[in-house]
């Protein structure tokens, strides 16, 4: 952690650090046309090269996925800027409990 300069004349802590590698499971609740949709996808968290975290901004936490879908079918679907991502394989899961829930979804 340190300290960085988050607006002008401020600062604020912000973590550094890359998560472990392994699958992971990636889903997101979101509205469509006043419906309820969640958005499943999956893929392999892996440890970026020094290179890699340079090109984007390295004073955050990352996580890096080879993602199992389409991306740019999940770039589609996406109805927000955050995405929740667990460690392990849930997509099952998720769909079940949608399908329970009467809440549409879409895998990427």
């Amino acid at each position: 952690n340190e300290q960085y300069p988050l607006v002008p004349g401020g600062t604020g802590i912000i973590p550094t650090f890359v998560c472990k590698p392994g699958k992971v499971t990636l889903a997101r609740l979101g509205r469509k046309k006043g419906w309820y949709v969640m958005q499943i996808s999956s893929g392999s968290a892996f440890t970026p090269s020094k290179d890699q975290l340079t090109k984007g901004w390295e004073k955050l936490p990352h996580i890096l996925i080879n993602m199992v879908g389409d991306p740019e079918n999940f770039i589609q679907n996406t109805r927000s800027n955050h995405m929740h991502w667990v460690y392990g394989e849930y997509g099952e899961e998720l769909k079940r409990i949608c399908e329970i829930l009467n809440i549409d979804y879409v895998v990427c």
